[in-house]
């Protein structure tokens, strides 16, 4: 009950410092290219700039097409970009769940959690292996960063209790979903006192606007963010947070940035509203 009631004040600071306005910048690279070192290097240099620019989050959106590439651990860049900041939120999208344990999910998590003194945000991929499926998974998963115990039946076929190490900052487990295309869904995302992260790339301006407005009447008082490509104004920007979001994430293609990284995350830091 302790712990519950922890959460949900956790919970509640972290939504009303999200509600005052909070911007994030989400970088997207190709697969493959972010898996290099100088692929990695980038995303740290990219997540110091944005948080001097007074960012409140940086998400590392690699490319997660199934035909793309070969992917480096995200947990191992967010780890990189963790002891390269020190005050900006470092969202991720996190591991699918096929194939891979909640064991080894909570317990990577859980260390960059503690690398970055509480920093982390997990964004769910968006699931080809069913709602049901995923909701076990990140039940399972919050149980292990609350501290719980899972039993497990080991090699010598007998049932072994285990739980995972280290203990995250965090009291409870720092997840978003998707709402886009085949994404869970509100109702998952209540249950797991999970945040959801509007976005998709193929609406335009007005119809994000509106799934916002649809979602905001259903998800109270939900913790809402969204990613939105990058707003071509400032009224676009303004009008997001009108309509009430707690976080508005702007989108930037590393790889197309080139040389310009840096000025394209200036340019879009002056795009915030006072």
């Amino acid at each position: 009950m302790v712990m519950e009631g922890t959460a949900m004040r956790d919970t509640a600071a972290r939504s009303t410092v999200r509600a005052e306005r909070a911007m994030g910048l989400a970088l997207s690279w190709p697969a493959g290219e972010s898996a290099s070192a100088a692929g990695r290097q980038r995303w740290a240099e990219a997540a110091r700039v944005a948080e001097k620019c007074g960012f409140d989050s940086i998400w590392l959106l690699a490319d997660d097409r199934p035909d793309v590439g070969v992917r480096a651990n995200p947990a191992l860049i967010a780890a990189t970009v963790a002891v390269s900041t020190d005050t900006i939120r470092v969202g991720v999208r996190s591991l699918a769940v096929q194939g891979h344990d909640a064991l080894r999910v909570a317990e990577d998590w859980s260390v960059v959690d503690n690398l970055s003194n509480g920093r982390l945000e997990l964004l769910s991929r968006t699931s080809e292996d069913g709602v049901a499926q995923l909701g076990d998974h990140y039940r399972t998963v919050r149980d292990l960063w609350e501290g719980k115990e899972v039993r497990r039946d080991g090699p010598d076929g007998e049932e072994h209790v285990l739980r995972t190490y280290p203990k995250p900052r965090q009291p409870c487990l720092p997840l978003w979903l998707p709402d886009t295309a085949g994404a869970p869904g509100l109702e998952l995302a209540a249950e797991l006192n999970a945040g959801l992260l509007i976005g998709d790339e193929d609406l335009a301006f007005d119809q994000l606007a509106a799934r916002v407005r649809d979602v905001l009447k259903e998800f109270v008082p939900g913790r809402v963010s969204v990613l939105a490509g990058r707003p071509e104004t400032l009224r676009d920007i303004r009008e997001l947070y009108a309509l009430g979001v707690a976080e508005v994430v702007c989108r930037l293609d590393v790889d197309a940035a080139g040389d310009r990284l840096l000025d394209s995350i200036a340019e879009i830091a002056r795009g915030r509203p006072e």
